[in-house]
């Protein structure tokens, strides 16, 4: 019988699950890109964008990480910032 992991990390004391973990995992530039459907430029050309910009990364030594958090908070905005507008 195998030992199914879905979204956690084993530690000591048992596994990280998402509920207990509210900031997730941390995204390379790869992760962000696959998860947005996005070009790594075009990911760099939101982080300046002064209405809704894109969450700057998280420098560990020289990498950048962006926070999953982060990432999931800006999709969450720029979906409720979207105009419906009703059929005519």
């Amino acid at each position: 019988m195998s030992k199914e992991r879905v979204n956690s990390t084993e530690v000591k004391g048992g596994p990280i699950t998402a509920a207990a973990d509210p900031i997730g995992r941390f995204f390379k530039i790869a992760d962000v890109c696959r998860e947005l459907c996005l070009s790594r430029a075009t990911i760099y050309r939101l982080m300046k964008d002064t209405e809704n910009p894109f969450p700057q990364p998280v420098k560990i030594g020289m990498a950048s990480r962006w926070l999953e958090c982060d990432v999931i908070a800006w999709k969450e905005k720029l979906a409720s910032d979207r105009v419906v507008l009703p059929n005519s």
